[in-house]
């Protein structure tokens, strides 16, 4: 009983997370947000450029990243 337990906490932890972290993506109209591991954001800004905003907890960083995809 205690390993059903086990499981099932983190498979509902993990369902929950996904619908939190598509709500905020779809309000604050992102490609992608993440909010574990860490909290992260993902813009496209052309067919081929992205532009991602990322902050740390455990090392309390902010960091802002364009990126380019070439063919």
């Amino acid at each position: 009983q205690v390993g059903i337990t086990q499981l099932a906490i983190p498979m509902i932890f993990q369902g929950l997370v996904y619908d939190v972290e598509t709500a905020i993506s779809d309000t604050v109209a992102s490609t992608d947000f993440r909010i574990v591991p860490f909290l992260e954001a993902i813009y496209e800004i052309d067919q081929q450029g992205y532009l991602r905003l990322t902050y740390d907890y455990s090392f309390n960083e902010f960091r802002v990243r364009y990126e380019k995809q070439f063919d």
